[in-house]
């Protein structure tokens, strides 16, 4: 990144970036307060038994990220264990939202394909994970305003999960399907999805009357031999349906109208996938949608964040005491990086919301595509 670096540009950094921060706090604040901890909603309608438990939980925010904590008090200009951050916190209780598990049953893929827990292959096998009455769960995210919606189940619900061995692969989480239902407004005509899983998106996808044909690319063959065995066939329209072995890469170009991008994969190899498969898309002349694709720049956004931390350090408009190492990114994020030119407050606000970061990355994309042309 190329930081103009001057007084005013510095405070400008700050002024953002504590503003921001802030924001952030609250939502990972929320998240490590009460995501999956079970809770007796009444009980926490108590100020008094709400405040015992906020004052140990709050320390718990401070070992996950103290300079959060720091940018949370220069808003306050105190410390931040105040009146003010307990009286967010009574806020963030009083509108958990109480979840009815049999609405959430009501979807398609839970009411009508059963995933059956006593089979599987040598490696691979289809289970459920459990979230347990009066669990806290994560249900919807909202990066504009840095706002998380929890909810409190009221009986147990079993979401279906893919195993690979003991261990959970993949599983539906109430998040998820919340992001998959939006993401499927945007499927139609011949759609190509890279990565099956169990089969949930693919048997929405395939439920759309605008969608003519659904071919999936998964380079797992167990996953696909348990999916044409005991899930295709309780599909409405199996013959819509096609599934081929390969990997991502050797099967990019295609005649479909959509590419959908659904791989597991870490934060740090879903990054450099999605800005090389942004920059292929401009190739292809392709509309790519990617699930989850906030979350990929979230992810992206706090990698800026570090790097404007870092130019900060060491002055006096530094906002945190703590040491900020320079980011280790791998190659295709760190020649995005190198393409950022910040010299004005507008510039820095463009790279600072997910939904300006999104445009960045796009006319990034767009300017490697076209250098590559006319090479």
């Amino acid at each position: 990144m190329k930081i103009k670096n001057n007084t005013a540009m510095r405070k400008a950094i700050k002024k953002q970036l504590v503003t921001l921060l802030y924001h952030i706090s609250m939502e990972n604040y929320a998240r490590r307060m009460v995501d999956g901890i079970s809770l007796d909603f009444d009980q926490y309608r108590d100020e008094n038994a709400f405040k015992r438990t906020y004052k140990e939980l709050f320390k718990q925010l401070e070992v996950v990220n103290p300079y959060l904590c720091k940018a949370v008090s220069l808003i306050y200009d105190e410390d931040p264990k105040n009146p003010q951050m307990y009286a967010l916190a009574m806020e963030l209780f009083k509108h958990l939202k109480i979840l009815d598990p049999h609405a959430i049953k009501e979807d398609p893929f839970l009411k009508y394909i059963q995933v059956r827990e006593d089979v599987s292959s040598k490696n691979y096998s289809y289970g459920g994970v459990a979230v347990h009455a009066n669990q806290c769960v994560l249900y919807k995210h909202d990066n504009k305003e840095w706002k998380d919606d929890f909810g409190i189940l009221e009986d147990e619900l079993v979401l279906p999960a893919l195993y690979h061995g003991e261990d959970v692969e993949s599983s539906l989480t109430l998040l998820g399907m919340e992001n998959y239902h939006q993401e499927l407004e945007k499927m139609k005509g011949h759609v190509r999805i890279f990565g099956l899983h169990n089969g949930y998106f693919v048997y929405l996808v395939h439920l759309k009357n605008d969608v003519d044909h659904v071919t999936v690319i998964e380079e797992r063959q167990e996953v696909i031999d348990l999916f044409y065995k005991y899930i295709l066939p309780q599909f409405d329209h199996p013959e819509k349906i096609t599934v081929i072995y390969g990997k991502v890469a050797d099967h990019l170009e295609g005649h479909e109208d959509l590419y959908f991008y659904d791989h597991l994969d870490t934060l740090d190899q879903r990054l450099p996938a999605y800005l090389s498969l942004k920059e292929k898309s401009y190739e292809l002349k392709k509309t790519m949608v990617f699930h989850e694709e906030d979350q990929i720049l979230e992810g992206l956004l706090m990698i800026i964040i570090n790097e404007l931390m870092a130019c900060l350090q060491d002055t006096n408009e530094s906002i945190t005491q703590m040491k900020v190492q320079k980011n280790e990114v791998d190659d295709v994020t760190q020649s995005f990086l190198d393409e950022i030119k910040i010299t004005s407050a507008a510039q820095l606000t463009g790279v600072l919301s997910i939904r300006e970061l999104k445009k960045t990355v796009d006319r990034y994309a767009s300017k490697r595509e076209k250098l590559k042309k006319h090479k």
